[in-house]
């Protein structure tokens, strides 16, 4: 039997090979913290505080694709 794959840094385990065979990021992992678990905890989160309303969810992911999209042209202008 061979060896299970050992972990990349910064995952958080052996990734199962998606359905087309192509290799593909399950999940990471930031100081220990699961992102794909933190992402959950915010979107029920926002869930809840809305009263299970998705397009205050929506709402939410566009402020912070805004908002993050302002960081990186910052960070451009800074870096040039």
């Amino acid at each position: 039997m061979a060896p299970s794959p050992r972990p990349r840094p910064g995952s958080t385990g052996p990734s199962p090979s998606p359905p087309d065979g192509h290799p593909g990021i399950v999940d990471i992992a930031v100081d220990g913290v699961s992102v794909t678990r933190a992402m959950r905890e915010d979107f029920t989160s926002v869930l809840r505080s809305s009263g299970g309303v998705i397009q205050a969810l929506l709402d939410a992911l566009v402020h912070k694709a805004e908002a993050n999209e302002q960081i990186a042209r910052n960070d451009r202008v800074v870096a040039h």
